[in-house]
């Protein structure tokens, strides 16, 4: 298992998995624009935000994954500067 240091990708378990383009800050501002650790919590369907505090500032792919998923679940806009980051960086 590999550590994240301002990677471009790295490789987990002997898997290549590339990080999306999306900060914490974005993924909390996703669910308002004076949301909290607590909320993005709330929305993936944590009980505490300290597991958020723990993520790093740059998000892996499978973080960002699921904090799009909520998104989408919940009928979130998502930003054209972000969709337009996951397409890119997007491996398909």
């Amino acid at each position: 298992m590999a550590l994240l240091f301002g990677a471009t990708s790295v490789d987990i378990a002997g898997n290549n998995c590339k990080l999306l383009a999306m900060t914490k800050r974005e993924a909390i501002e996703l669910f308002g624009r004076a949301a909290s650790q607590y909320d993005l919590a709330r929305a993936l369907g944590m009980t505490t935000r300290q597991a958020i505090s723990k993520w790093p500032d740059k998000l892996a792919r499978d973080q960002s994954d699921r904090v799009l998923g909520a998104a989408l679940r919940l009928l979130r806009r998502i930003p054209r500067d972000l969709l337009a980051r996951i397409r890119a960086s997007s491996p398909v």
